[in-house]
């Protein structure tokens, strides 16, 4: 069974304090409940600039966007400053606190205050909260015709409907993030929709497409330098590569992720490109290398707190002890791996973590226990089916959609070719008209030019008979 190490494909890496999302008044104290000791010494400066530009703001204005640039600054108290951020935008637009503020202005951050508490709630595993604060996003984001928000709002609704399977909704929402970004040449936006659009192709095992919407991706965060975001690209690429079972451009490209993740330190992508790496050691046979980099996976993800990513590594150091022939060591992480994806609720992972139970007891001997997770497995497996069969559909209609849009391309190109005849017929037409017009003006007046001469010759006749008259009188 495949182990997708990458659920959390868009997910900000968001650690924090337990979120307090509700809209009535509380009172939150900027800087007296942070702990300075945790903020980066490159951070430092522009957080005690945004912490004075707060409270020396002589307009709301200024305050609004300092809060906002704190909720993006800080790793452990940013929640407090998103909802301190949510609280005051709300109140001015419910008119519970006197402002002149533009409108458009307060739905852009109030907007942005929301959308902060889905990348939280997504942190904890809690995808209620999710889906209800992005989707609260829209209407907000829509008063304020905030377009780069409605771009990132419908990507990470992509996300939240591919993690739990529904996927058809997800490349919808994809799609939609992807035309959004494209209206207003926000490359990030463009990046991250070619990203999560190769990861659906992936799952449907569309391998080609994958790899071209996702190095799409790559070329884009390369040229704009952004070295996390090519690190989390290469673990993509790697994990479509290793699925189409090119092991050795799957493992170069982990490698190339890991090394990219290392230059900055990035925990999560560094745990990432450790486990898939584990993941190719493991299919070598190589079981302590693999089992190293499970470890130092799974430290990682604790770190970091993301539980996903703990259970993958769990799972995986599991699977690699078995296989080692140590299934002793292999039930105390498949037990681990097991409750903590009942914890979270995450079916696929819960599958996984079952099925290596189960096989974990079978190798121990314990078949009782092994019979009962064999159950368990199944009846967790026959609840995500519908994901399979959607898969399918969903293929379908992905290549009856790629004709349509073919044919749509292909009959705008031939208006194109009508309008572009018919603009150079007419441009003919007044060309051949200007030549005619132009050789008739010269004919004209080459006629009145003789005409001119035959009359000024026949004056010249009259008035020489007239003075043969005249001489011929006197």
């Amino acid at each position: 069974m495949r182990v997708r190490v990458l659920i959390f494909v868009f997910l900000p890496l968001l650690i924090a304090l337990r979120a307090r999302a509700q809209f009535a008044d509380k009172k939150y104290y900027l800087i007296d409940s942070l702990a300075l000791n945790e903020v980066l010494p490159e951070d430092r400066v522009e957080l005690d600039s945004l912490i004075k530009n707060y409270h020396n703001a002589k307009h709301d204005t200024s305050k609004i966007l300092a809060l906002y640039h704190l909720s993006h600054i800080l790793d452990k108290s940013w929640i407090k400053y998103n909802n301190l951020l949510l609280n005051t935008t709300h109140s001015y637009l419910t008119g519970k606190t006197n402002n002149t503020l533009d409108k458009k202005f307060l739905n852009r951050y109030y907007g942005a205050a929301l959308y902060g508490l889905n990348g939280y709630y997504a942190e904890l595993g809690m995808e209620d909260s999710c889906l209800k604060y992005l989707q609260l996003c829209i209407p907000v984001f829509t008063k304020a015709d905030y377009k780069k928000g409605l771009a990132e709002t419908n990507t990470s609704l992509g996300v939240y409907y591919n993690r739990i399977g529904k996927l058809e909704e997800s490349l919808k929402h994809y799609q939609k993030g992807l035309v959004l970004s494209e209206a207003i040449g926000n490359k990030k936006g463009i990046a991250r929709a070619y990203s999560a659009i190769g990861l659906v192709y992936r799952d449907l095992d569309q391998y080609a497409k994958a790899l071209d919407n996702c190095k799409k991706a790559l070329a884009i965060w390369t040229e704009l330098d952004k070295t996390d975001k090519m690190s989390e690209t290469w673990n993509f690429i790697g994990t479509i590569y290793k699925w189409s079972k090119d092991t050795v451009n799957a493992e170069k490209a982990y490698q190339k992720s890991l090394e990219l993740a290392l230059q900055q330190n990035n925990l999560y992508n560094i745990s990432s490109a450790k486990l898939n790496l584990g993941i190719i050691f493991q299919d070598k046979k190589q079981y302590e290398k693999a089992i190293k980099n499970y470890e130092e996976s799974l430290e990682g993800f604790r770190t970091a707190e993301n539980l996903s990513g703990e259970t993958f590594a769990l799972n995986s150091l599991a699977i690699s002890y078995n296989l080692a022939n140590q299934p002793q060591k292999g039930l105390i992480y498949a037990i681990q791996s097991h409750e903590l994806c009942k914890k979270i609720g995450y079916s696929e992972n819960l599958i996984n973590s079952s099925h290596t139970l189960y096989d974990t007891y079978r190798r121990l001997g314990k078949y009782k226990e092994a019979f009962e997770m064999q159950q368990y497995y199944y009846q967790v497996k026959d609840s995500v089916l519908n994901v399979e069969n959607q898969k399918k559909a969903l293929t379908t209609q992905l290549e009856f959609e790629n004709e349509k849009r073919l044919l749509e391309i292909k009959k705008a190109q031939e208006n194109k070719n009508i309008i572009a005849a018919a603009e150079k017929k007419k441009q003919l037409i007044i060309t051949i008209s200007i030549i005619i017009c132009f050789l008739i003006t010269i004919v004209f007046t080459l006629f009145l030019f003789n005409r001119f001469k035959l009359i000024k010759k026949q004056k010249e006749i009259i008035e020489e008979q007239n003075h043969t008259v005249i001489e011929k009188n006197k």
